[in-house]
């Protein structure tokens, strides 16, 4: 009896020491194993060998109060009919933003312009895909491209974010 109870405490003791985190639908097998399965509109050789894992906090502007799927369309989705002809790749994956002031400059832009737009930021990890500095040639600026795997749904990823102080980046 005592053998039993002792046998309990410590598998009871290694238990308690595992830490396996907050699981969810983001952490598929295959990016558990280090392999990612890309979703089928993301064409061979993609995401780029040069992208390294995704990390960190990056920003996006949404159209409502909360993330929803229309705001996570990759260009290839979103226009089907479009010709990305040598650039495959990059509308295969979703423009964000390493710094929030970047994308100040977008309102500006016509097809931002005089729409009710949101920020909204997202703490990535290697778990949820790729990430490659991709800013435009004439404007450097935070611009990234990422590459997400199946199983990852990026409206669960992204919150509203706070304005930002002025003066802040």
């Amino acid at each position: 009896m005592l053998d039993a109870r002792r046998d309990s405490e410590v598998s009871t003791s290694i238990v308690e020491r595992i830490d396996l985190g907050p699981l969810s639908i983001l952490d598929n097998p295959a990016n558990l194993a280090g392999v990612n399965s890309w979703p089928s509109y993301v064409p061979d050789g993609c995401p780029p060998p040069d992208a390294p894992e995704a990390s960190g906090d990056v920003y996006r502007l949404i159209k409502g109060d909360s993330p929803s799927p229309d705001d996570f369309l990759p260009k290839v989705l979103e226009e089907p009919d479009g010709d990305f002809t040598g650039k495959e790749c990059m509308a295969a994956g979703l423009s964000v933003y390493r710094k929030k002031k970047d994308l100040a400059r977008l309102l500006t832009l016509p097809t931002f312009k005089g729409k009710a737009w949101q920020v909204a930021r997202a703490t990535l990890s290697p778990a949820v895909g790729r990430l490659k500095p991709t800013p435009p040639r004439k404007i450097r600026n935070s611009h990234h491209t990422w590459w997400w795997p199946e199983g990852v749904d990026p409206t669960q990823l992204f919150v509203l974010d706070e304005p930002t102080p002025a003066g802040a980046s």
